[in-house]
């Protein structure tokens, strides 16, 4: 088989793209079978008033309720970049960081900055180097 992108990463959302007005975490991130993680924003409308702190949590599961599922940040050594800010003047850009956090969940989760009267985001999981290949398609 030819080396090809489709074959080796998966997309999951994150938090769908919409208009986000307050501190928003993202859905759990089963990074099962992977080894890496890639996040990636896609900032739509410019903000008013404020914007948002993009960071990246972690769980030995779900963080579901049991007492293993709390939710922490991944450590700065484990995160690849710098965790992205975006405000007003990031109108239709992306931005991303990476992780290689040590716990099998991730989430990542928007922290409001000022007041927020408009804008839109959205965050993608790109999952990659697979243990297992080609990654199952995804089409649904």
């Amino acid at each position: 088989m030819e080396y090809d992108l489709h074959s080796y990463v998966k997309i999951v959302h994150g938090i769908p793209p919409a208009a986000h007005a307050a501190n928003t975490n993202g859905a759990a991130v089963d990074s099962y079978g992977y080894e890496s993680l890639e996040w990636v924003g896609h900032v739509g409308v410019a903000f008013g008033g404020g914007g948002f702190d993009i960071t990246i949590e972690q769980s030995p599961d779900d963080g579901s309720g049991s007492a293993t599922g709390v939710w922490t940040a991944v450590p700065a050594a484990e995160t690849i970049g710098t965790l992205p800010t975006v405000a007003i003047a990031d109108a239709n850009m992306v931005v991303r960081v990476g992780s290689i956090g040590k716990e099998r969940h991730q989430r990542v989760v928007l922290t409001e900055t000022g007041t927020i009267s408009a804008g839109v985001i959205g965050v993608t999981a790109v999952l990659s180097n697979p243990r297992s290949i080609p990654v199952p398609d995804q089409s649904t």
